[in-house]
């Protein structure tokens, strides 16, 4: 307001020109909002990826089976924090474990864990009853003596 009101035709110009400076400020702070907002999209993005990988992480998350996971943890745990990483920071020995365990569960999928466990079978030998009870039948077929490994 620059002057003083004295009649109702400057009243309606001066609620005029209001209006028109309150609209143009509306737009003026919906610019620099979404101004702000492309500024900071990018570190939006960035957490909520790290908020992603972060749940994905948590050793409930892992989409296998047990068993093979605390083999990982333990496998992960002593190759990777007591040997590669033995003179490396806190947080590093911390991280990058979970993350190659994670990473490691992810990758043994339920069809390449019933790969790896069939080659840990046959590494290890068979020691099923039901397998030893085939190798001594076809022992007797071929008329050798069963081998005993089977105890």
């Amino acid at each position: 307001m620059s002057k003083k009101i004295s009649s109702y035709e400057e009243l309606v110009a001066e609620k005029v020109r209001l209006q028109e400076l309150l609209a143009l400020q509306k737009t003026a702070i919906s610019n620099n909002v979404s101004s702000l907002e492309e500024d900071v999209r990018p570190m939006t993005n960035g957490l909520l990826v790290m908020g992603r990988v972060l749940t994905k992480i948590g050793r409930r998350n892992r989409p296998t089976s047990p068993l093979l996971n605390v083999g990982l943890d333990i496998g992960v745990d002593m190759i990777l924090r007591r040997w590669l990483l033995r003179k490396s920071g806190w947080l590093t020995r911390t991280v990058v474990p979970l993350l190659a365990s994670t990473l490691m569960a992810r990758y043994l999928g339920e069809d390449k864990q019933k790969a790896m466990l069939s080659k840990m079978r046959s590494f290890f030998g068979d020691n099923g009853p039901e397998q030893s009870a085939e190798r001594k039948a076809a022992a007797e077929e071929k008329g050798q003596e069963p081998d005993h490994t089977d105890r």
